[in-house]
């Protein structure tokens, strides 16, 4: 009998092994997870910046713009306004009229400003608003040489603007003392050089002119001519002239003067009283405000002159 011969254990350790490095295998491949899809976005997003961006801006300063003066029509739709614009040796004198908060505006007129005149700029000055709404009518007054100077319905050129077109003409020279007859059919106006008391009519055409029927020679003082008044029918008017202009105060004397359209005739109502009388309103055919310089109030009667006071 054949006798075993020694265990080959070199094979038997070798497959022990290699049986243990497959299951080793085995197990590590079971407990590793495959790696996880990342999904980036498309672009990181802006970021705002936490103090603000500075720029430089180069501002032009606006031309200053003053208002001078202002008239608002009767019905309170028009204003005609004159503004003094821009500064320094650029300044201009602007004149405009607009109605309903600026929905329609003209610019009438636009003058270099200039204060180098002896006699003072000549601004743009309303005066009068015509009864149908259709025109205004204006002059150019200069600021005075301190005596005359005041604020007087005066100046230069009567002129118009249709406030539908905007279109400026000429009516009448000008003069002091512009005033407007109640029923816009004349103007009248003391005229420069002679006082002599011009009417116009609206179209432009001279009507007549009642001559001076004082000067200073007669009185020995300077004279003025002073606050024409319309009657209510717009045929006559009256005026009075004050002696002592720019005499402090000395010596004033006045007279009221009627004139009448339809006759041409000047006729005097008051002479030479020492109570100043001033003419205040002609609102009744027959009877005339005055004033006098200590305040007192009188009727005076538009035929002969007689005062009644007013109690």
């Amino acid at each position: 009998m054949k006798q075993p011969g020694p265990v080959n254990t070199f094979s038997d350790n070798f497959l022990r092994i290699m049986i243990l490095t497959m299951f080793s295998l085995l197990l590590a491949g079971c407990n590793t997870t495959a790696p996880m899809a990342t999904t980036l976005p498309a672009a990181l997003p802006s970021l705002t910046p936490t103090q603000p961006v500075e720029t430089t801006v180069t501002l032009t300063p606006p031309a200053a713009e003053t208002l001078l003066r202002e008239s608002i029509s009767p019905d309170e739709r028009w204003k005609a306004q004159v503004y003094l614009t821009g500064t320094g040796s650029a300044q201009s004198v602007r004149f405009v009229v607009s109605n309903d908060a600026g929905a329609l505006t003209w610019e009438v007129e636009r003058q270099p400003f200039s204060d180098s005149h002896p006699g003072g700029f000549a601004f743009p000055r309303s005066l009068h608003w015509s009864a149908d709404g259709r025109y205004l009518y204006f002059s150019h007054l200069s600021t005075g040489d301190g005596c005359y100077a005041g604020d007087l319905p005066a100046g230069d050129s009567v002129q118009r603007v249709d406030l539908a077109s905007g279109q400026v003409e000429n009516i009448a020279p000008g003069g002091r003392y512009i005033r407007f007859s109640p029923d816009d059919r004349y103007l009248a106006a003391f005229a420069y050089g002679s006082n002599a008391l011009e009417i116009y009519s609206l179209d432009g055409k001279l009507q007549t002119s009642f001559q001076a029927l004082l000067d200073s020679t007669q009185v020995g003082m300077e004279l003025d001519w002073r606050y024409p008044i319309w009657s209510p029918d717009g045929d006559a008017l009256i005026y009075s002239i004050v002696s002592g202009v720019c005499d402090q105060w000395q010596g004033y004397q006045s007279w009221i003067v009627r004139a009448d359209l339809d006759d041409q005739t000047q006729t005097f109502l008051v002479e030479a009283d020492d109570r100043l009388l001033t003419p205040l309103a002609w609102s009744e055919p027959e009877r005339i405000l005055v004033r006098s310089l200590d305040q007192h109030t009188f009727w005076m009667d538009a035929s002969d002159g007689r005062l009644t006071p007013i109690e």
